[in-house]
């Protein structure tokens, strides 16, 4: 079970089982290891050699095994330099936990988390930018993003899908998916939800600079929109190299 928060301002909460999926899971891949926390003892970290099968165990020394937080959802950045601990504003350093000695690792304190009723999501730390979602409507699972420097609860996008405090939010529905939002590596790029390009995408992948939804036309086909919007995302090619447009999208998505 994991809480689910009815106010971004104050901690009341219901309790919703949450179903891992895609990116984030009770197991996060690594340089070749598996990693997930004990079953049995959450202080420990469970580490398996994928080359091996060799199978360690690693302290975590400042984590409680008598409390169960995060319940053990984990997710690895999409910068790959920290495994995030749902739902809370802690996060392990991978290249610490498959060097593991007698000494054990810590968790770290995420760097000036913003507003404490947001969901972190994904972190890139080189360009210093947290994703988080906004709880809209628990009932619906409704969420809107906020790609947000550290240190400050400042959207630096306005638009459909993005929170926004002194106006009307249009959010989108999660399901059982609210943690697969991304930033791409180079730092250009935020997915809050399913990394889809195409015209009609909600809320889609934008271009955090420019404050513009990032689109392919219906000219290409259903996979070769996957496929651009994917080499951009990872950077393996710029916009104009796929031959992709940035538009303003109207307010209201429906």
């Amino acid at each position: 079970m994991m809480p689910y928060c009815l106010s971004k301002f104050f901690w009341l909460c219901i309790f919703i089982p949450i179903i891992p999926y895609a990116y984030v899971s009770n197991v996060v891949v690594y340089n070749g290891y598996q990693i997930n926390f004990d079953k049995q003892n959450p202080s420990l970290i469970k580490v398996v050699n994928e080359l091996n099968d060799n199978v360690s165990y690693c302290k975590i020394n400042n984590r409680n095994a008598s409390y169960n937080t995060g319940m053990g959802v984990i997710s690895l950045t999409n910068d790959d330099l920290a495994i995030l601990v749902y739902s809370t504003n802690k996060y392990l350093i991978p290249d610490e936990v498959v060097s593991c000695n007698d000494e054990g690792v810590k968790l770290h304190e995420i760097p000036n988390p913003p507003n404490p009723g947001f969901t972190i999501v994904d972190i890139n730390f080189k360009k210093r930018l947290f994703l988080s979602l906004s709880l809209e409507d628990a009932s619906e699972r409704s969420y809107t993003a906020i790609i947000s420097l550290f240190g400050s609860d400042k959207n630096l996008i306005t638009g459909p899908g993005f929170y926004n405090a002194n106006s009307s939010n249009y959010p989108f529905n999660t399901g059982t998916n609210r943690y697969v939002g991304k930033i791409s590596r180079n730092g250009k790029y935020v997915s809050p939800y399913d990394l889809d390009c195409s015209v009609d995408a909600f809320p889609g992948v934008w271009d955090i600079k420019n404050n513009k939804k990032v689109v392919f036309t219906s000219k290409y086909s259903d996979d070769e929109i996957n496929n651009k919007c994917q080499q951009l995302f990872i950077g393996e090619k710029t916009l104009e190299e796929l031959d992709g447009k940035l538009i303003t999208p109207k307010n209201d998505p429906q």
